[in-house]
């Protein structure tokens, strides 16, 4: 079974809820771009991006700034 499959057979058994899960991202570098377009690939889902952190707000990234949060009390 291919990953994407995968996903979508777990994913279709949590979907059963009213409301989606809200997903926070910290990083938005392979790993956090790749489950980002999963999910957005898989509305179905139940899962919505809530928010995505990343450590350098001034780098060139494929979604608006205003899809993206740099605010960090401890850093």
């Amino acid at each position: 079974m291919s990953t994407n499959a995968a996903f979508a057979a777990s994913a279709a058994s949590l979907a059963s809820t009213a409301q989606p899960w809200r997903v926070g991202l910290i990083g938005f570098g392979c790993v956090g771009q790749g489950l980002f377009d999963m999910l957005n690939q898989q509305p179905e889902s139940g899962f919505s991006i809530a928010r995505i952190v990343v450590k350098t707000p001034g780098k060139v990234r494929p979604l608006p700034p205003s899809g993206l949060s740099t605010t960090c009390k401890r850093c």
